[in-house]
């Protein structure tokens, strides 16, 4: 699956209701200005958390189902495991760290498709 389409994350965000306009337009400014990513800006603007982000994320995900053969478990936990519906995971058993999201670049886990959603030991 390719990365999530910016612009239908922010429209998911938008219709969500988790952000309004004059909050991404900060955010977009401030992306620009520092180069960075529209996400994590949002993030550490403090208008979003990591798991509204993944919520968003998980809303523009294509309804396609995965054949069952395709899903991977990657140490996920029983529970974890059971909200996964339809071949499709959910993303909102998952408590989500933002320092996670912030460790990993967004190279990396367009990349490899991935998100981060907790750092252990």
């Amino acid at each position: 699956m390719p990365p999530t389409d910016p612009n239908a994350l922010v429209q998911a965000l938008l219709k969500m209701g988790l952000i309004n306009d004059v909050q991404l337009e900060e955010a977009r400014e401030e992306a620009q200005r520092s180069g960075g990513n529209l996400a994590q800006v949002l993030l550490r603007l403090g208008y979003v958390t990591a798991h509204e982000i993944a919520q968003a994320v998980e809303a523009t995900a294509p309804e396609t189902p995965l054949p069952a053969d395709s899903v991977v478990n990657v140490g996920l936990d029983e529970g974890a495991m059971a909200a996964q519906t339809g071949g499709k995971a959910s993303l909102a058993a998952y408590d989500i760290d933002p320092a996670a999201v912030r460790a990993i670049p967004k190279t990396l886990a367009d990349e490899y498709q991935v998100l981060p959603i907790s750092i252990t030991n």
